[in-house]
């Protein structure tokens, strides 16, 4: 089992600085039950020998690779319960390298498969561990009058002494007045709110406070951090994608079948338009004026930057389709849904009813994309709803 069975008695809620493998594994609560009971389920139906490798990885700490072995995980499910045969890491002729799956359907192979996730480089994550335990010691914070926006730029280079922060941020709420600040917050907003600014080690915080409502004065339940604040970020989630797609095309050479590629994108940046852009180059308008300045025409179109198609035309042929996920995980699977996106000039046509998920398709013609709606991820897999079941 991916679960051992035994007695759980946490009911609290998931803090940030727990890894997911542990909270999963640990709540009692009723979500998560249903979680485990599900997830052994399909992991007994994963092939024998490549159990205790594939354990190893879904029970880390680091959720990047946790959410990477689910993913791989949802995958080999949804192709079982869509009839086909699986061969785990089939070898292939002229390489050592070996894709996820082969696909098969009545003993003809159909298609390979490769499933990835795209996130935070360890870098990145290492960051993320130490700002969220710091984001836990805040949220100790007890204040009967206020909860606590924040502005973050930056992250830490090492972890900062976050008791002393939350003393500082203590003595700070029961300096403010309740009724004045509530009035700026109704008449101005969060730009009208007193600041608290924090600056060490490569982290800059601002501090606001968000007077509660009058019902939960006093309601020391609440969790201090009420919201965290969009501040200026560099995202290149659209360059990660290009890259990790680009290095899984060419890695098995030139396969005798399609190669389909399954993302799940774990970055914040993540928007469900950015793998359209990625594959078929960033949309741009284009604006045709007379001599005088007026304009004559505009017409859409892209920049034929894609990895599948360039200034010369078609490329990346040897990659048929592409499946798109963006932040999915056990706890979301019947509200989110990958999306199907075909090659169209590929080596190796993939057919589009071949995977039961979403499609979106190019009309060569037109030069727009036709989306195909496929079951919901959640019915495919017969989950009940909601899901996971409340409690």
């Amino acid at each position: 089992m991916l679960f051992a069975d035994f007695k759980r008695t946490d009911m609290s809620l998931a803090t940030r600085s727990v890894s997911k493998w542990q909270y999963c594994n640990n709540s009692a609560r009723e979500p998560f039950i249903a979680i485990r009971s599900l997830l052994n389920q399909w992991f007994d139906r994963y092939p024998e020998e490549e159990k205790n490798e594939f354990r190893s990885r879904f029970q880390s700490d680091d959720d990047y690779a946790h959410l990477s072995a689910f993913f791989e995980l949802l995958i080999h499910e949804t192709l079982l319960k869509n009839g086909y045969e699986l061969v785990i890491h089939p070898a292939i002729p002229e390489t050592k390298k070996r894709p996820d799956f082969l696909v098969r359907s009545k003993g003809q192979d159909l298609f390979c498969l490769e499933a990835t996730t795209v996130g935070p480089s360890h870098t990145e994550r290492r960051a993320t561990i130490r700002r969220d335990q710091v984001y836990d010691v805040i949220n100790e914070l007890r204040s009967p009058d206020f909860c606590l926006a924040l502005r973050v730029r930056g992250a830490p280079n090492i972890t900062p002494p976050s008791r002393s922060m939350v003393g500082a941020l203590e003595r700070w709420l029961n300096k403010q007045d309740y009724e004045q600040t509530r009035n700026e917050y109704i008449d101005e907003g969060i730009v009208g709110l007193p600041c608290l600014e924090y600056k060490r080690d490569g982290w800059f915080i601002e501090f606001f406070p968000i007077p509660k409502a009058e019902s939960q004065r006093d309601n020391l339940s609440i969790r201090p951090i009420a919201l965290l604040l969009p501040g200026l970020e560099v995202v290149r989630t659209g360059e990660t994608i290009y890259r990790s797609l680009k290095n899984k095309a060419k890695r098995y050479g030139d396969l005798e079948m399609p190669l389909v590629v399954a993302v799940n994108v774990l970055d914040r940046g993540y928007i469900p338009d950015m793998f359209v852009e990625v594959l078929f180059g960033k949309a741009v308008l284009t604006i045709s004026s007379d001599a005088e300045g007026e304009t004559i025409s505009q017409c859409w179109g892209r920049n034929e930057r894609g990895l599948w198609i360039g200034p010369g035309g078609p490329r990346g042929k040897r990659l048929s389709a592409v499946i798109a996920a963006g932040r999915l995980d056990y706890t979301n699977l019947r509200e989110k849904q990958p999306v199907l996106i075909p090659h169209p000039w590929s080596n190796h046509q993939l057919q589009a009813n071949i995977i039961p998920f979403d499609k979106k398709l190019l009309n060569q013609e037109s030069g727009y994309f036709e989306e195909m709606e496929g079951p919901s991820l959640g019915d495919f897999l017969e989950l009940p709803s909601p899901w996971p079941p409340e409690g």
